[in-house]
């Protein structure tokens, strides 16, 4: 993730610009740039720097009970094989 705010030409707006790893800054855009860059409604409303993104992220990795468990952050895991049949109704 880039810290540095896009310049305001030549940069993709709306979810091609969150698309982008290396332009997404996550919440980390503020109100202004959201504006600027069509962003308004895509993000959640906080804005958030990203050492204060990094604290949050850090937080949920500890509440991990270990690497093995998929469910510990209380979604179910998904694997390739797992994926195949979900288009069709159960």
């Amino acid at each position: 993730m880039n810290n540095k705010t896009p310049q305001k030409k030549n940069y993709p707006k709306g979810m091609a610009l969150l698309e982008d790893p290396a332009l997404n800054k996550g919440t980390a855009f503020t109100n202004e740039e959201r504006e600027h860059f069509g962003l308004t409604g895509l993000l959640p409303d906080e804005v958030e720097n990203i050492d204060r993104q990094v604290e949050r992220v850090l937080g949920h990795l500890e509440l991990k009970s270990n690497d093995l468990n998929p469910r510990s952050l209380g979604r179910p895991h998904l694997c390739p094989p797992c994926l195949t049949g979900l288009g069709q109704r159960l």
